[in-house]
């Protein structure tokens, strides 16, 4: 979805900033009907996870730019969160620690360093990418 432009938007820089915020609020609405609608994936995605950790298996969120920030971030609030092991639950950014706040143009493109980075953590068959 985030590849499709929003029609709604393309006269953002014309709105008011009130009408930007009344816009994404009235978006907003959206978010728990598509959740809903998910739940049965979402559902076998959770089992599959927790079965995983269960086994002794590890998670590895793995994305570029923004997708890759916030799997790293949430990745580390594991540890202290739930009082797991730092290795439990790992965040993978395209660009390696530097594109946690800068962008690096053509990480996302990079597949060798992308199979580099899966072989440096060792993931296996029991972990969920």
């Amino acid at each position: 979805m985030s590849g499709k432009v929003n029609s709604q938007t393309i006269h953002l820089h014309k709105m008011s900033a009130l009408e930007i915020v009344q816009m994404m609020n009235d978006d907003d609405k959206n978010v728990a009907e598509s959740v809903k609608q998910s739940l049965p994936e979402i559902v076998k995605a959770v089992q599959l996870i927790a079965d995983c950790l269960r086994k002794g298996g590890r998670l590895f969120y793995v994305g570029a730019g923004t997708s890759g920030r916030l799997g790293v971030m949430d990745a580390s609030g594991c540890p202290p969160t739930f009082g797991v092991s730092s290795e439990m639950v790992q965040g993978i950014i395209a660009g390696g620690v530097t594109a946690q706040t800068d962008e690096i143009a053509g990480a996302e493109d990079d597949q060798g360093a992308g199979e580099t980075a899966m072989q440096n953590v060792g993931v296996n068959k029991q972990d969920v990418v």
